[in-house]
């Protein structure tokens, strides 16, 4: 009965670090990778319309980990703490979920911006990436928003992260599995980095709204060091999960594969690609 427990609702939480690793790799080739080509090349390479685009996904990349961060902890508390109720609940209910809250910021999103009225993107330098353009109450608002939304999520997060370390040493000197110790330590490590990452951030919010003096560099490194977030949740989901090793192996057989073939094709006509793109 604890095993199908178990696995009922690690399904759930499964679900989640999917949709969390989905936003990390948005992350990654949305912001990251754009603004480390900037960095080298010293210019803005890719148009106004994707400058627009960063500039929404950045923050909506951050609402959603923060809400999708807060359910896997309170979703894998939960598994615990009420074992017999979650053989109710499946896969689906956890792709429901998680969908729900992509909605639910994109609403949030839209109503804020439908609000403030015209919103200016422009690419701001010293963070090397596009960002919005707000005037001083219109700035003020947006950030206390923000603030609210990752301050709440944060402390629901430490407060069932703190739980979920009580429950894992508690576990860990009884024998059996009828808890999956490997999981807990998952979304364990999961929320430590996100607190880490976010906290710094969190913290330029409620300055910049109490001090409005220049704090650039400042601004800099609180910004940048939630990419620490994106970037590290994908050695814990290698490190941790053994269908995330399976599917990064599945994806490295199939563009060697690709790479291979297309070796073979080009080798055997070496003017087949020329003339396709011509």
């Amino acid at each position: 009965s604890s095993g199908i427990n178990a696995e009922y609702g690690d399904n759930i939480s499964t679900v989640l670090i999917q949709h969390v690793a989905i936003l990390d790799f948005m992350a990654t080739s949305v912001i990251i990778l754009r603004t480390f080509l900037t960095a080298l090349t010293d210019q803005w390479l890719f148009g106004a319309h994707f400058c627009v685009f960063q500039a929404f996904a950045k923050y909506y990349i951050m609402g959603c980990s923060a809400l999708l961060v807060c359910a896997l902890n309170c979703s894998k508390l939960l598994m615990i703490l009420y074992p017999l109720r979650v053989t109710s609940f499946t896969s689906r209910h956890g792709h429901f979920l998680a969908g729900s809250l992509w909605v639910v910021v994109a609403v949030m999103y839209l109503i804020y911006h439908y609000q403030t009225g015209l919103v200016l993107v422009w690419f701001r330098y010293v963070l090397l990436s596009c960002d919005f353009w707000f005037s001083a109450t219109m700035g003020i608002s947006g950030a206390i928003t923000l603030m609210a939304i990752l301050s709440i999520s944060t402390l629901i997060i430490i407060v069932s992260g703190a739980w979920l370390i009580k429950i894992a040493v508690r576990k860990s000197k009884l024998q059996g599995r009828s808890v999956n110790k490997q999981g807990i330590v998952t979304v364990i490590l999961v929320s430590a980095f996100y607190c880490i990452s976010f906290g710094p951030f969190i913290i330029f919010l409620l300055v910049s709204i109490l001090w409005r003096n220049d704090l650039a560099y400042f601004e800099v490194f609180c910004r940048n060091v939630p990419c620490v977030n994106y970037v590290c949740n994908v050695f814990i989901y290698y490190a941790c999960l053994r269908t995330f090793r399976g599917f990064l192996r599945r994806m490295f057989v199939r563009c060697v594969g690709v790479v291979k073939w297309r070796l073979k094709i080009s080798d055997r006509n070496p003017d087949a690609f020329v003339t396709s793109s011509l």
